[in-house]
């Protein structure tokens, strides 16, 4: 297992940003936009193995604060670092927090501690979700709910500059969208990601607008907000965790299985 290193650019001594299974090498400048003067390291590994419980250690000459981002599967490599116990400044969630029919509690407290402390200011954390309901397991929709503090439900939403709208307590903002289909799974990817990455580095308040770091396609329309919801009972479970078979537009090929 390796860290990519980005190419770098001049003064990259803000910190260090890993980014988890976004292996695309072409949006190299775009993630140097959204996060300027951050070194950037990717780490893409094959999917459906469980490889994200073992990601590699940041180099000791890592420029702190540190900071980690996943998308899809890549998520489970930002909870295994919270789970190791590392305390980055921030963390970027993208489509990613799924759990098991029912939820582990191992798969919910990493998220739910750090989303505690991001809500009471301490450390900043963006997470998004599509409306794709796999069925097997808890989507993004169902699980985030199980690892948000109660209070985000009462907060109002606001629309963002790319289709979707977002809730904020304290320093924890969650992004939702509309969508239920592999093009929904891949501008989360394409677009939601960046621009939240591009507000984890910007400091944009939430009541403003993020100019774009690349130009969206029209996003689905009805963007959803985040409502409480109850953990599925053991008697719902299918008693498999099942494969995820989604495909991110020929470059992703993502087999999500959650332990």
């Amino acid at each position: 297992m390796t860290l990519r290193l980005l190419p770098q650019t001049a003064n990259e001594t803000g910190g260090t940003l890993v980014i988890y299974h976004f292996g695309d090498s072409g949006l190299d400048p775009t993630f140097h936009a959204a996060a300027p003067g951050i070194r950037i390291y990717n780490e893409t590994l094959e999917p459906g193995k469980g490889l994200y419980a073992k990601v590699t250690e940041l180099p000791a000459d890592a420029p702190r604060p540190h900071y980690y981002a996943g998308f899809s599967e890549g998520c489970q490599g930002v909870r295994t670092q919270l789970a190791r116990g590392t305390s980055p400044a921030g963390v970027v969630a993208c489509d990613g927090i799924h759990a098991s029919r029912p939820p582990a509690e191992s798969q919910l407290k990493p998220w739910r501690d750090y989303f505690m402390a991001a809500a009471g200011g301490n450390v900043q954390a963006y997470v998004s979700h599509s409306s794709i309901e796999p069925g097997t397991y808890l989507s993004t929709t169902e699980t985030i709910p199980l690892t948000v503090p109660e209070g985000l439900a009462a907060m109002p939403a606001s629309p963002t500059n790319d289709g979707g709208t977002i809730q904020r307590l304290g320093s924890l903002y969650v992004l939702s969208y509309a969508g239920t289909d592999k093009a929904a799974h891949i501008y989360q990817g394409r677009v939601v990601m960046p621009n939240m990455i591009a507000r984890l580095f910007r400091g944009v308040p939430v009541d403003k607008q993020a100019p774009p770091v690349i130009i969206p396609k029209t996003p689905p329309d009805k963007p959803s907000v985040i409502k409480p919801t109850e953990p599925t009972k053991p008697e719902e479970s299918s008693g498999s965790k099942g494969p995820i078979a989604l495909f991110f537009a020929g470059l992703f090929a993502l087999i999500l299985r959650r332990k």
